[in-house]
């Protein structure tokens, strides 16, 4: 810390050396009680070392403020800045902004509070869509305390810490003695930053647009970073989503280790506890003395991280969750093999007689977790969990792996329409995010594809769709913003199959049949959302010995599969699954090619699949739409 500690002496000593040695009141710029923004501003680009926002009795209400380097901000006891109803039009228009700039501190004296208009920004009738509405913007700046304030109710986050245009994170960041609450997204996002202290402060109340945790660690750029970070005393409370959330799976091998320690804070009363999705980056996250309390979900979720990346460190933590019967710490992966944990003086004080459980794709297990961990309902009478007997009835079976290439390759000029005909199914299964289909139309003219969409969560619902030839090339574009929208295809000659591609963001999209033969491409996994009874056929080739799909899904969003031969029967069946699972079913050879199908009986939510080999990575919602091989 004693990078932070030079950061706030290089302030308080930047500001001593300023030529002009004065302090101006922002009401002597000329205050209006409707829109004070002109004043403000002049105060702030007055060159005086301190600005002082005065009580005139009355709410300094202002657009966009912007400040600059050299500069102490200090609003006096009772003062309240006010976001101007009405304004804040551009998606990222923020309160005050810190750009590019160095040496500032903002303090209060007392009660103060910044607030801007949530519920405003979230009608759409007066705004557009945005997530970046924030009460604090810092971009690419060093050296900057902020303390003693309340910030409340943005279209954002309280404060957002991210790079520059010079600088590609943010430096020497104090937060310090800071409520922030009800905001739209985040309660404060992390982007990219080195040397921050956020101490003495809390997060709360968080709602309105995803991800809506307390904190949010999650760089866009695999150059960003988080480096010497750490929390001290605070609070993660009542959020929608995670009180803490680490979503730093962007980050590669070649990143900036990660360097991030929380200490003596509480998480307690959120929708999850604590989330970290991780997959190659190294270093190491330290929780030290902190309380996990009466979440709603799972209280602390690891994801994706390997034995080879990040190092996660719990020691003199407790997990107390007496309301719910969730095992307390989750481990989940996917295509490696979990590690590099510790458990130091770790207690569990819960229901549920397991305290830690692990789903991970099959095959991958852990490698390496040591420590103590106590466990019961008690807290009078704990017991110690085996961890080493934990770790070896996960260990890994490299045996049991898929293959590296799970999806066999297909050549469409082999393919043709299973019966030349489509049926009516599977117009309400909803596929999420971006998929590809092949459409089948066996003569020329007009033919409508009819497409449904579904809006999840905020943000406006738009469809972008790519058409190509059976030989990729580009055939026609199409986009809309309508949730009922049909597509009419100009097809030529005598026909044939196209490739389109459909990306309607985070949203949802049924697609409706049409044509000679319509099939999904699961070379990508399909994601689902929803739905009870969701199923796809697909062909197993005569000569293969086994049918073989992956299933992913999450603890908190598990989802239950059924695999039916051709005639019909189950013949494997997976009750919550909460990992990737790669499922392989053993079957005789048949004397002909097989139509076979996966269910879903049960989904909580997101969920994905994709046929592997040895069979085409085709799926349709009726075996009379699959397209096959010659």
């Amino acid at each position: 810390m004693n990078a932070i500690k030079t950061a706030v002496m290089l302030i308080a000593a930047s500001i001593c050396t300023l030529g002009a040695q004065e302090t101006v009141k922002a009401s002597a710029f000329g205050f209006n009680p409707e829109d004070a923004t002109a004043a403000l501003q002049k105060a702030i680009n007055s060159g005086a070392q301190k600005v002082i926002v005065d009580n005139t009795g009355k709410d300094w209400i202002t657009r966009p403020l912007f400040l600059r380097s050299n500069q102490e901000i200090i609003f006096e006891d009772g003062v309240t800045l006010r976001a101007k109803k009405g304004e804040f039009k551009g998606v990222n228009d923020s309160l005050i902004n810190l750009n590019n700039i160095s040496n500032v501190i903002i303090r209060g004296e007392g009660a103060v509070t910044l607030v801007m208009n949530k519920k405003d920004y979230d009608n759409p009738a007066f705004y557009n869509f945005s997530e970046w509405r924030h009460a604090i913007s810092i971009r690419g700046a060093t050296n900057i305390k902020i303390s003693d304030l309340t910030l409340k109710s943005s279209g954002g986050d309280g404060i957002y810490v991210a790079r520059g245009s010079h600088l590609p994170y943010s430096r020497n960041i104090t937060v310090d003695n800071v409520i922030s609450e009800d905001h739209y997204r985040q309660g404060i996002s992390l982007i990219s930053v080195e040397d921050m202290l956020i101490r003495n402060s809390k997060f709360i109340k968080t709602g309105g647009t995803a991800p809506q945790c307390g904190i949010d660690f999650e760089p866009n750029r695999p150059e960003e970073r988080f480096v010497n970070v750490v929390i001290d005393n605070c609070e993660f409370s009542e959020n929608a989503s995670a009180g803490i959330m680490f979503h730093i799976s962007g980050l590669k091998e070649n990143s900036t280790p990660v360097s991030v320690t929380i200490r003596n804070s509480k998480i307690n009363s959120n929708q999850c506890g604590v989330i970290v999705t991780t997959k190659e980056v190294t270093g190491e996250i330290r929780f030290e003395n902190c309380l996990i309390e009466d979440n709603h979900g799972i209280p602390f979720l690891l994801n994706g991280q390997n034995d080879k990346g990040l190092k996660i460190t719990l020691k003199d933590t407790t997990c107390r969750n007496l309301k719910y019967g969730l095992p307390s710490i989750a481990l989940a992966g996917e295509n490696a093999d979990i590690g590099n944990l510790i458990l130091d003086h770790v207690k569990v004080i819960a229901p549920s007689p397991v305290p830690i459980e692990f789903h991970g794709m099959t095959g991958y297990g852990i490698t390496s977790l040591s420590g103590t961990l106590l466990y019961g309902k008690d807290q009078d009478k704990l017991k110690k969990f085996d961890l080493a007997k934990f770790v070896a009835a996960n260990s890994p079976k490299p045996s049991e792996r898929a293959v590296s290439n799970r999806t066999r390759k297909m050549e469409f000029a082999k393919l043709i329409p299973a019966t030349g005909k489509t049926v009516t199914a599977g117009e309400k299964i909803r596929v999420r995010r971006s998929f590809r289909f092949l459409q089948c139309f066996s003569s020329p003219g007009d033919h409508p594809i009819r497409f449904t969409g579904y809006r999840i969560g905020k943000g406006k619902y738009r469809m972008q769709g790519i058409v190509r030839d059976r030989n990729g090339a580009l055939y026609d574009r199409f986009s809309t913003d309508k949730t009922d929208f049909t597509y009419h295809l100009k097809v030529k000659g005598n026909g044939g199959i196209f490739l389109i591609e459909i990306n309607p963001g985070g949203h949802c999209v049924s697609l409706h049949p049409a044509g000679s033969g319509q099939t999904l491409i699961t070379e990508e996994k399909i994601n689902l959302f929803g739905g009870r009874g969701y199923r796809y056929y697909f062909t197993v080739p005569a000569d293969a010995e086994y049918a073989a799909v992956e299933v992913t899904a999450t603890m908190g969003e598990p989802a239950d599969v059924q695999i039916l031969n051709a005639e019909g029967k189950i013949v494997k069946e997976i009750r919550k699954v909460k990992s990737a699972q790669y499922i392989k079913v053993p079957r005789g050879k048949s004397a002909k090619d097989e139509i076979w199908s996966i269910r879903f009986p049960w989904a909580c939510e997101d969920y994905a699949f994709r046929i592997c080999s040895p069979s085409l990575p085709l799926a349709a919602a009726a075996p009379e739409n699959l397209l096959v091989e010659k």
